[in-house]
């Protein structure tokens, strides 16, 4: 039913969009000046109303996926292990852990030695990054860290902290194409070592 709406209110928006061109190239020819520069300025005030930040958000986003995006191994549960002999067969996995808050970071403890870390902060305009990331709570050294780029839009119907918008062609989920984890490659990789260092064994 929403999506009727919103593509009935574009439909409206289309029609006066053509009217207020057809009027701008109608001024203009009475006042014997270019009707194609008339035209052009009144289309791209009526496209700037709605969609002015539709490519800046874009290419911000694709920028950002591009060049600073994706999974990163710092260091393995292997050297890690060489660095602290004996010390793995003494954790036990946290399980049904609460998280922790500071600032920005939301913090899951996952044994007596690692954590899991997400930060999200803001880019530009509704351009957010997610960093993840497991440390060592003895070192404070990030062993592993998968980085996303995300657009905060959520429909105005739908409930959540997002920033509530009809725009929902600006909502990007993720820098990879998958919408949950399994067909995200690189997230789904990060889980799997955010598995091992819990567990001390490969996920199945």
């Amino acid at each position: 039913m929403l999506g009727l709406i919103v593509y009935g209110v574009f439909f409206i928006y289309l029609i006066i969009s053509l009217f207020v061109v057809g009027a701008a190239m109608s001024w203009a020819a009475k006042r014997g000046k270019s009707r194609g520069k008339y035209a052009a300025i009144a289309a791209v005030f009526m496209y700037s109303l709605v969609l002015w930040d539709l490519i800046p958000v874009l290419a911000v986003h694709s920028y950002q996926c591009n060049t600073n995006a994706g999974f990163t191994v710092n260091k393995t549960l292997a050297q890690w292990k060489q660095e602290n002999p004996g010390v793995s067969e003494t954790l036990v996995a946290v399980k049904n852990t609460s998280s922790t808050q500071q600032g920005n970071t939301t913090r899951y403890v996952l044994n007596q030695r690692f954590a899991w870390d997400i930060t999200r902060e803001k880019v530009w305009h509704i351009v957010y990054k997610t960093d993840e990331h497991i440390v060592d709570l003895k070192t404070n050294e990030k062993l592993a860290e998968y980085i996303d780029y995300y657009t905060n839009v959520v429909q105005m119907a739908v409930g959540g902290n997002g920033r509530k918008s009809h725009k929902y062609w600006l909502k990007i989920k993720s820098c990879e194409s998958g919408d949950v984890n399994r067909t995200r490659p690189q997230k789904y990789i990060f889980n799997k070592f955010m598995y091992f260092m819990q567990h001390q064994k490969e996920f199945k």
